[in-house]
């Protein structure tokens, strides 16, 4: 999680689309600024920026009308009109035959400097963040792939393969038959499921060594229902681990 101080307020960026997304809104924001804005004095309505990013219009009026320099008791919006530039023509023009009290105005060149160089910070700020994101997701990729390879590398080979489907209501989810084969030569068969309502289960298809096949994983041991445990082998271990990480299942989301 990025935190951006940033026309006085904290930008929390948790990915880097979001900063992607905030930059642009900070270029739109930079485009329109300058020109007119309207807001209604006589409700003292929002003012509303050329920007749809996290940070609020509020914020960004009450950190503009500090750089213009509110005074005590005064309304953020009277501060930043009293100190613009009012369109005249327009105001007069909007306001005739209504009881409301339209403004039209334009921010001093002053002020505007002011609000780019605080949006070319938070730009310059918002793209280290994107760096950092792609570098730590490229890193993370990295140490994955590293760590899948090391998985594989410590048997002779893994296969998954469809063998047919765990079924609830309108709800169907496969089940993967996965063949082991170790370094030693011992072959380890699993079934790796996705099961409706219940979650990821992986049964040992082969003889625990009581003449039952089936079973789950508690710690490191097997468990059946009829009581019978006996613990796990490495050879178990490490097949199970490679079913875990590597299974067609390992990114499956919880079926309900």
């Amino acid at each position: 999680m990025n935190k951006i101080e940033i026309f006085g307020a904290t930008l929390e960026i948790g990915a880097a689309w979001e900063a992607e997304w905030e930059v642009k809104e900070f270029n739109r924001f930079r485009e329109g600024v300058g020109e007119m804005l309207i807001v209604d004095w006589a409700g003292l309505g929002e003012l509303s920026y050329p920007y749809s990013g996290k940070i609020s219009f509020s914020q960004i009026s009450d950190w503009i009308a500090d750089k213009i320099g509110k005074k005590e008791n005064e309304h953020r919006l009277e501060t930043i009109i009293n100190g613009s530039k009012i369109d005249e023509e327009w105001t007069n023009w909007r306001n005739s035959g209504t009881d409301r009290h339209y403004v039209g105005f334009r921010f001093t060149d002053a002020i505007l400097e002011t609000i780019y160089a605080e949006i070319d910070v938070a730009i310059e700020k918002l793209q280290v963040a994107i760096v950092n994101e792609n570098r730590a997701k490229a890193a993370e990729k990295a140490a994955k792939e590293a760590k899948n390879a090391a998985l594989l590398a410590s048997v002779k080979s893994f296969d998954a393969e469809l063998e047919g489907y765990d079924r609830l209501g309108d709800i169907e989810s496969p089940i993967y038959k996965c063949t082991i084969v170790m370094h030693d030569g011992e072959t380890l068969v699993f079934d790796d499921r996705n099961i409706p309502d219940f979650g990821r289960v992986i049964n040992p298809m082969y003889d625990l060594g009581n003449g039952k096949k089936g079973g789950l994983r508690v710690g490191d041991k097997w468990t059946q229902t009829n009581g019978y445990e006996r613990g796990l082998t490495e050879n178990e271990k490490i097949a199970m681990d490679v079913v875990w990480e590597l299974g067609k299942h390992a990114n499956s989301a919880f079926l309900m």
